[in-house]
């Protein structure tokens, strides 16, 4: 028999009834929605009133009140329907609280990782400035006069410009001698073979002239009067009786900053901060001795092998360098703020194995797509955390107060680091990498709260999926730098690294120019 002033599917529920006593919010919400369906329970003494159900019965057989006109099928029906929907309320606030229980009884680790790593990579950039100094402060290169000796003995006018680096730090080539990734110094590149088999076809045709001030030097031939001519290389080599008879004069010149290599005197090679070469006399001779210049690292004792580069481990040094002031103080308040959060959450061990895993990652695909730029800074590892961020804000995403709002939050970050990346010094290929990076390791490393058998399993998927794709990767990429080395394949890629704001805006930074020998 239905009750009286009993409630339709479409009324609104009513609020919490202090009069229900005890229980679980669970129990006393599906009451509640019981009461919203009219729903009553029937025990062995009878229908007991809505609202002081005593807590014994609350889970016990619930039947639905309708209107004196209702027919037994209409009755069933709405029955049914009342049931699932306890059920699927019940169930979905069983699991909520559970997952609300669990998060609670979750330990809170110290952040001794977030500590050390902010602690060295501050003393390696100060160790680093000290060493070797400030770079110019400037958007475009600081610009040097002098007079220097031509070859044959005149004093001419001649212009430096020294990189400048506007994020208050050192120079491009002395963040490589300290480990900054740079591929040419990782890898033995197939760009500089070509490049000294173009360099020495240029010099097959290269005569021994003799100057004014009786000194002789390689040049192109059409630099030299007829009678100045001496001979070919060996002319120079050995001069005959009479001829050079002051040395010579013009030998290889390795450029400091790029590792360039011209043909020029020892006095224009010291104005332009080079290594003259004096034992040599063409620059095809002289290529490897300027790739070792430019990756020789100031802390290392061993000799670098121009012939077979192997210094694989920047990818990982890169990770704890920054390249100057501005990008310490920024990327060091966002690595503070992420990294203290998620190490509280998972502890060092987890938040190490992301933050190198991601770091690693994106500077090797930064080596595939740009090779030839130099990086420094962690922003691939930070991207990292930020995948954590994202995959923590999914997976919880129906237990989050306003999960939009911190959505948003999240993607600004993501496109203020995105912006930071266009700069010089700084890699975008870098970050998107360590993004992909870190959302996988998530997968692995970071705790999920398993409610029943389903999420355990999910989490069972997610690591099987995760783990093999992240060593496939790495295994990929690896094979793609060492071996394939096509460079090439995307032209426009260095415009998400650097975009040149002004003519002068990323020279210096992007090392390419290494491999076109010009001697002169």
């Amino acid at each position: 028999m239905a009750r009286e002033g009993a409630r339709e599917l479409n009324d609104p529920p009513p609020d919490y009834n202090p009069r229900w006593g005890g229980g679980s919010r669970t129990e006393r919400f599906t009451s509640s929605v019981g009461q919203w369906l009219g729903v009553v329970d029937r025990n062995e003494g009878g229908w007991d009133q809505v609202g002081t159900m005593p807590r014994s019965s609350r889970s016990g057989y619930y039947e639905l009140t309708g209107n004196p006109s209702d027919s037994e099928g209409e009755v069933t029906e709405r029955q049914s329907r009342a049931r699932r929907t306890l059920r699927y309320v019940r169930g979905k606030l069983s699991r909520q609280q559970q997952r609300e229980e669990a998060m609670s009884t979750l330990p809170t680790f110290r952040p001794w990782f977030t500590v050390l790593i902010s602690v060295v990579t501050i003393g390696l950039f100060i160790a680093v400035c000290i060493t070797d100094g400030i770079a110019p402060i400037s958007f475009t290169p600081k610009q040097h006069y002098g007079l220097v000796e031509d070859f044959n003995g005149q004093q001419v006018p001649v212009t430096r410009e020294d990189t400048a680096n506007f994020f208050i730090g050192p120079s491009g080539s002395d963040l490589i001698h300290h480990g900054a990734k740079f591929s040419p110094c990782m890898r033995s590149d197939s760009r500089l073979d070509l490049a000294i088999q173009q360099c020495k076809n240029e010099e097959i045709l290269y005569k021994c002239c003799q100057s004014t001030n009786d000194y002789c030097g390689m040049m192109p031939s059409d630099r030299c009067s007829n009678d100045s001519i001496v001979g070919g290389l060996t002319a120079c080599e050995n001069p005959p009786s009479g001829r050079c008879q002051n040395g010579i004069s013009i030998r290889p010149c390795c450029l400091g900053s790029t590792g360039q290599c011209v043909l020029t005197t020892r006095q224009n090679c010291s104005f332009y901060d080079g290594v003259w070469h004096g034992d040599k006399l063409l620059c095809h001779h002289t290529i490897l001795d300027c790739l070792r210049g430019v990756c020789e690292l100031t802390w290392s004792s061993s000799t670098f092998s121009g012939s077979n580069p192997n210094q694989w481990y920047r990818l990982i040094i890169a990770v704890f360098m920054y390249n100057g002031v501005i990008q310490l103080v920024i990327l060091l308040a966002i690595q503070l703020y992420f990294c203290y959060k998620i190490e509280r959450r998972i502890g060092w061990l987890r938040i190490f194995l992301i933050y190198m895993i991601s770091g690693v990652g994106g500077y090797l695909t930064s080596c595939i797509f740009d090779p030839d730029t130099v990086g420094t800074g962690p922003c691939g590892a930070l991207y990292g955390l930020l995948g954590v961020q994202l995959v923590e804000l999914v997976q919880s995403w129906k237990y989050i107060n306003h999960p939009f709002l911190e959505l948003i939050k999240l993607l600004i970050n993501v496109i203020v680091l995105l912006v930071i990346g266009l700069l010089p010094y700084i890699d975008n290929f870098a970050n998107i990498g360590g993004f992909v990076f870190g959302v996988l390791s998530s997968f692995i490393f970071v705790p999920y709260i398993s409610i029943g058998k389903w999420d355990r399993i999910t989490k069972l998927c997610l690591i099987s999926i995760a783990l093999p794709t992240i060593v496939i990767l790495y295994l990929f990429g690896f094979i793609v730098f060492f071996n394939i080395q096509d460079g090439d394949f995307c032209s426009w890629c260095h415009y998400l690294n650097c975009i040149p704001i002004t003519d002068n805006f990323c020279d210096g930074f992007d090392l390419s120019s290494f491999y076109q020998q010009s001697p002169s």
